[in-house]
């Protein structure tokens, strides 16, 4: 197998976990839009505003219940979320690369 086509063959092996992951963060971008629109309407309960966006981060956002989580400031709350959607999408990635390999196989 000549180098160029194990280039392309491993190119499309992670085409369907590049689509995967951007779906999934198309998926949070309109969460946390919808929250943010939310938020500003709402001014009741405007901690559930953004429930997709925990729902997306999970199980990262579990750290919320924790000593660590509970005390925890705006800009901390946003990293986990955030970060933990930017795990997740990582993990969908590889989860679709890895069933496209398996496919191919």
């Amino acid at each position: 197998m000549s180098p160029s086509s194990e280039r392309r063959r491993l190119s499309l092996l992670s085409r369907r976990g590049r689509i995967a992951a951007v779906v999934y963060v198309g998926l949070a971008v309109i969460a946390g839009a919808i929250a943010v629109q939310r938020r500003a309407v709402s001014t009741e309960m405007p901690g559930l505003a953004a429930w997709e966006l925990l729902v997306l981060a999970l199980p990262w956002t579990l750290l919320l219940e924790t000593s660590f989580g509970r005390p925890a400031g705006g800009l901390l709350l946003a990293t986990i979320v955030l970060g933990g959607v930017a795990l997740n999408a990582g993990l969908v990635y590889a989860i679709a690369a890895a069933l496209e390999r398996l496919r191919r196989a």
